[in-house]
């Protein structure tokens, strides 16, 4: 199935790619086409760095969107944060825990003072404005009340039972 799948990414990268440059492509070189068009994983922390230094030194953002395969938004953004906080605050923190009395003063300096998602997301220093922008999202949704995830896996078993002494099981 997957194949397939590829198959028909190939086909549609081929149309695109004749359309626009005219040349016909042979088969071999579609691999190398959809890499360029598909490879968009997370940048680590030296990715960050330098880009920011790169845009520090005069590289146009335009050049760096093409030569990491991330959207012009997301460098500005970038460049943004490490402005305001510095280098460090680009470290990977997996899972970062927000606090609801913080993700409220968040919300509130969007909905009430009128701030904007990004510079209050900046102001932050949170590593994304979609962080926040889904914080808001939810907080409408619920009535306006900060909904906090569980941490953790979720139970397999019903803990509200009452347990059963060994004399009663072997009763039934």
């Amino acid at each position: 199935m997957v194949l397939v799948r590829l198959k028909k990414i190939n086909i549609t990268i081929y149309t695109k790619y004749k359309k626009t440059t005219g040349h016909d492509v042979h088969p071999k070189i579609w691999t190398q086409i959809m890499e360029a068009h598909f490879n968009m994983s997370k940048l680590t922390r030296e990715q960050k760095i330098e880009i920011y230094e790169k845009r520090k030194l005069g590289k146009s953002i335009q050049k760096l969107s093409k030569e990491y395969h991330i959207r012009k938004e997301n460098i500005k953004y970038l460049i943004r944060l490490i402005d305001r906080h510095g280098s460090h605050v680009v470290h990977k923190d997996k899972n970062k825990y927000y606090p609801p009395e913080l993700k409220e003063e968040m919300v509130n300096k969007v909905l009430i003072e009128n701030h904007s998602i990004k510079s209050t997301a900046i102001e932050y220093g949170l590593s994304s404005a979609g962080l926040l922008h889904n914080w808001i999202k939810s907080y409408k949704d619920n009535g306006c009340v900060i909904i906090e995830r569980k941490q953790g896996r979720p139970l397999t078993m019903k803990t509200n039972q009452p347990k059963k002494k060994y004399e009663e099981m072997t009763l039934e």
